[in-house]
């Protein structure tokens, strides 16, 4: 991780962490929690776009609770 100048840049680092954490870890976890700082929720939608990515790259749909849509 490197060091932000501004408050802007350092979000954007926070939020490029996050997703890739997310990545990381999807196959690991049932669901996650993302909490939406002061009311930013466009940057917690962001952090769990990389879900869906991820989905959809591995033609899989997710479903709710992160569990995997069976049929």
């Amino acid at each position: 991780m490197r060091k932000a100048d501004t408050g802007d840049q350092a979000r954007a680092e926070g939020v490029k962490v996050a997703r890739e954490l997310l990545g990381e870890i999807r196959h690991l976890v049932q669901g996650v929690q993302i909490s939406a700082p002061f009311g930013r929720y466009a940057m917690a939608v962001e952090v769990a776009s990389v879900l869906r990515e991820h989905a959809e790259a591995a033609n899989d749909q997710p479903s709710v609770a992160g569990r995997r849509a069976e049929g």
